[in-house]
């Protein structure tokens, strides 16, 4: 079983494979490759872009967002 978690972020900064995001407490680099098709934050996102970011649990765990 898949375990999800969804966290509000904004986007700051992108690079071909990675986006960093913030919570506004905590920052952290997402690979874009473990996006969920459900996120709001997608790999076509660009700085300053807000919303639903969906990634594995253990990802946003690994990061302290949740």
């Amino acid at each position: 079983m898949s375990y999800k978690a969804e966290i509000d972020v904004e986007v700051l900064q992108v690079t071909d494979a990675l986006i960093l995001v913030t919570d506004g407490d905590i920052e952290g680099w997402i690979p874009k490759a473990i996006l969920a098709p459900e996120s709001e934050i997608t790999k076509d996102s660009v700085a300053g872009d807000e919303g639903a970011l969906v990634i594995p649990q253990w990802k946003a765990e690994k990061l302290g967002f949740v």
